[in-house]
């Protein structure tokens, strides 16, 4: 291979314009071909890696003995490939054999002399070598080498640029494999090939969308969205994204487009190709998941607001409870006639509906007890209409049908039912944004043990697909961010677990009914001869430990009690109650104990008592939820939730001296007993 350097330019020239109008593996076969004409060499290969570092290459072009050859895999090792696959100019003019006797290829193509070039992509990383060989010692002249390395840049950079277009081919297959729906389209935008995939998913044939627009396919509010990356596509060649896809019956269902511009190889036409899939299912389960934790964050922040509730509303309970008792005690000292009495029975019935306030904010701020007692459905409903007159706009009345002439008891959680009276009465809310009537009506079904509650409004309805999927978990109809669909779904969980029904009726319109049976059950036991207990003095001086932190519940309490014959020993903190209570462990007959006590907490002494005094009666006082509902899992019955009137205590003292029964204790969300 001894020329001068006109024949390396000649080389140059050649391979110049052998290559001008191919590219790929026709450009790798014109360089090889090329090569070994102006060379005179009996090989020329051209080889791309196949790992890096390189161990295993194969051949993109092999001319060998005047002709292309099939394109082979081959390792390195032990051969001159290797020192040139590391990345360096290879030279060997003669006895390659004998440098490399491990290399068996080099007999069998008997070879005698060797060149190879590494072949770098754009970043310096080095994908192949070109080689030629030949059966004779080969030379080298000055202009030969710089002639060689401009030829290897030239095949570097084909092979750079077929290894990238490879890559991208191979992640758009990859993509569109993933993809069942398929369509092709014009540059106007028009389908002109659609598989039956593609067509199954909006719900049509393929021959009907033939000729149609792509925009009929994609939801109106996101047509911005679809033309934007319609734009990118025309820029780039391709666009991906997620969009709300149009059935043909009207229907929507989440999507996923790869979109690919393709152009003609016969004219200046162009179009692009459409891949689409279902992503319904996923982007369903991310929604459950966000609505999830939205309702757990709720729930975090309830929680948050109920402590703070309950410490206000006890609080406020024992303001109340002294007010209460002063009123009622300055009351009973003033005749019948005087003119006072009118006042202060006015400030005691305040009292009680302050009561009722705090009551009713600790019902929604505080986890349902999950008890189920005879409960009277009247005085629930009467409850939460007070309660629903207080939030809900002017806009909408209130009103409540005629109650039934008798009472009608349900066994229930009261503070469940209020939760599904309220969230139907939010709905109906909702569905009147500019204000209707709200209808609260109580009756008993005919010829059955059921009570029937309806909550109707004149709203705007709903028509009977809605219907059937109104209790459905997730499923609402308000906007995005305004409900999270668990409301009904919720209520209608409690009904179940009341053993009633829930049923919806509406038109598009004309309002909606919401219609719950609940199973009725028979009344508690009354107790008799309340007036007379409530009203005797005792003549017993039995000694009664008083425990209450709060100096005017504590006053009221003790005047109270002295009143009624008995000796009263007060404590102001749970040492205080422990050190009475040892102290005067054989002469004390009970304990009013207060659960909301300083030092140590009244739960606290209960666990005491109930291990070493345990002939000690104990009356619990509280106005706490989380204590009330501790006292009564200790198995406490005889508990008074704040604030209470003192003939309620007084009664309930003089029972348990006594050892008859004591009414079942008063949760918190009740009302106060009188």
């Amino acid at each position: 291979m001894s020329r001068e350097c006109t024949d390396a330019n000649e080389l140059l020239r050649r391979i110049a314009e052998g290559t001008s109008s191919v590219v790929g593996d026709e450009f790798f076969a014109s360089v090889t071909r090329q090569l070994a004409t102006v060379l005179g060499v009996r090989h020329t290969f051209i080889c791309e890696h196949l790992d890096s570092p390189p161990t295993r290459v194969r051949t993109l072009a092999f001319w060998m003995d005047g002709q292309h050859v099939d394109n082979v895999g081959y390792a390195v090792a032990g051969g001159p490939c290797e020192v040139t696959a590391s990345g360096e100019f290879t030279f060997y003019p003669d006895r390659i054999q004998a440098l490399f006797p491990e290399d068996e290829d080099l007999v069998a193509l008997n070879a005698e002399s060797y060149c190879g070039l590494p072949l770098s992509d754009r970043a310096g990383r080095v994908i192949g070598h070109l080689a030629v060989m030949d059966d004779r010692q080969m030379e080298m002249n000055m202009c030969d080498y710089p002639a060689l390395r401009i030829v290897a840049m030239r095949v570097a950079a084909e092979l750079d640029r077929k290894r990238s277009e490879e890559k991208i081919q191979a992640m758009n297959v990859a993509l569109a494999n993933a993809m069942p729906g398929t369509s092709r389209l014009n540059e106007e935008g028009l389908f002109v090939e659609v598989n039956e995939a593609y067509a199954a998913m909006l719900g049509y044939t393929p021959s009907e969308l033939i000729g149609a627009s792509w925009e009929v396919t994609v939801h109106p509010g996101d047509l911005p969205r679809a033309h934007d990356e319609y734009h990118r596509m025309l820029r780039e060649g391709r666009a991906e994204c997620e969009l709300r896809a149009v059935r043909k019956d009207g229907s929507n269902f989440h999507k996923h487009v790869l979109v690919l511009k393709t152009s003609s190889t016969t004219d200046d036409t162009w179009g692009f190709h459409c891949f689409m899939r279902d992503i319904s299912e996923r982007r369903n389960a991310q929604e459950q998941r966000a609505h999830l934790e939205a309702e757990l964050r709720q729930a975090q922040k309830l929680e948050a607001v109920g402590t703070l509730a309950s410490g206000i509303a006890h609080d406020f309970s024992n303001l109340l409870t002294a007010i209460l008792g002063y009123t009622g005690t300055a009351r009973k000292l003033l005749p019948k006639d005087h003119p006072a009495v009118s006042p202060l029975e006015m400030v005691e019935k305040a009292s009680e509906q302050a009561g009722s306030v705090a009551r009713s904010l600790l019902t929604f701020t505080h986890k349902e007890s999950g008890q189920q007692s005879p409960a009277d459905l009247g005085v629930i409903l009467a409850e939460t209409l007070r309660m629903l007159r207080s939030f809900l706009p002017a806009s909408i009345d209130v009103a409540e049908g005629r109650r039934p002439a008798a009472c009608l008891w349900v066994n229930a959680d009261k503070l469940q039912l209020q939760q599904v009276f309220m969230n139907l009465a939010v709905n109906a809310r909702d569905a009147m944004p500019d204000g209707g009537q709200l209808l609260i009506h109580l009756a008993e079904e005919p010829g059955s043990r059921f009570a029937v509650i309806t909550v109707s409004d004149t709203g705007h309805g709903m028509s009977p697909e809605i219907q059937a999927r109104i209790f459905e978990p997730f499923f609402t109809t308000k906007a995005r961010g305004a409900g999270t669909g668990l409301g009904l779904s919720v209520i209608h969980g409690i009904v179940a677990g009341h053993a009633g029904r829930i049923s919806v009726e509406s038109e598009p319109d004309r309002g909606t009914k919401f219609v719950i049976r609940l199973p009725v059950c028979d009344p508690p036991e009354p107790i008799h001869d309340e007036a007379a207990l409530q009203d005797a003095a005792s003549d017993d001086p039995s000694l009664v430990i008083l425990a209450e932190d709060n100096e005017y519940v504590r006053s009221i309490m003790l005047t109270s009690l002295e009143s009624a014959g008995y000796r009263v020993e007060t404590a102001e903190d749970g040492e205080q109650v422990m050190q009475a209570v040892r102290r005067h462990r054989d002469e004390a007959k009970l304990l009013v104990l207060d659960l909301d006590l300083p030092k140590r907490s009244g739960l606290s002494c209960l666990e005491e008592i109930d291990r070493e005094h345990r002939h000690l009666p104990v009356v619990v006082v509280s106005g706490n939820v989380d204590a009330f509902l501790a006292a009564r899992k200790r198995g406490r019955e005889q508990v008074l939730s704040k604030p209470l009137h003192m003939s309620d205590l007084l009664s309930v003292v003089k029972r348990t001296l006594s050892g008859r029964p004591v009414p079942a204790a008063q949760h918190p969300a009740g009302g106060p007993t009188n």
